[in-house]
């Protein structure tokens, strides 16, 4: 508060200033309570390191409710992937901007070939997503486009069913 303010800092009892807070604008897409909506199914390819990927305020997960696995990683039933989820049109542009502007990079090192067990593939390493837009980041050889590990399909009125016969298309453009 400048000294030349009229409304006085916010004190306690002892008479102290109350820290100031950093305010930011947001970001968030607007959307108006009749705004259109359509269906989408969204999620992480078997390609992405990750299971689960939020960006833009959606979640992408890779299955859809709690899978289970065997002893040596594998999944012990049958996996229903992806989500369906309404979004606005600005939602749907917000995620797309979003995504366009990070980048996945793996940690660690690559699987060692004959030690790893080899139902396990080297997608299974751990992995940070980086937006290239802020003035900390840093590009690093294998840092690599988030869109190339998600997809976001508008379906409208199908059903999982139908849309398990589509193997989705990631959403990064080649």
């Amino acid at each position: 508060m400048s000294p030349t303010s009229k409304k006085s800092e916010p004190r306690d009892k002892a008479g102290t200033v109350a820290p100031s807070a950093v305010k930011v604008k947001s970001g968030l897409p607007e959307v108006q309570a009749g705004d259109k909506r359509a269906r989408y199914y969204v999620g992480t390819l078997p390609s992405c390191p990750v299971q689960n990927v939020t960006v833009g305020g959606i979640s992408f997960p890779r299955f859809r409710g709690n899978p289970t696995f065997d002893d040596r990683g594998r999944p012990d039933r049958e996996l229903d992937f992806g989500i369906f989820i309404d979004l606005a049109e600005a939602e749907v542009s917000f995620v797309q901007k979003a995504v366009s502007t990070r980048v996945l990079r793996l940690l660690g090192k690559e699987p060692e070939p004959g030690k790893d067990d080899p139902e396990r593939t080297p997608s299974r390493r751990r992995a940070a997503i980086y937006p290239i837009d802020g003035k900390n980041y840093h590009h690093r050889e294998g840092d690599q486009p988030l869109g190339r590990f998600l997809y976001m399909h508008r379906v409208d009125a199908m059903t999982a069913e139908q849309m398990q016969s589509f193997p989705p298309e990631a959403m990064e453009e080649e």
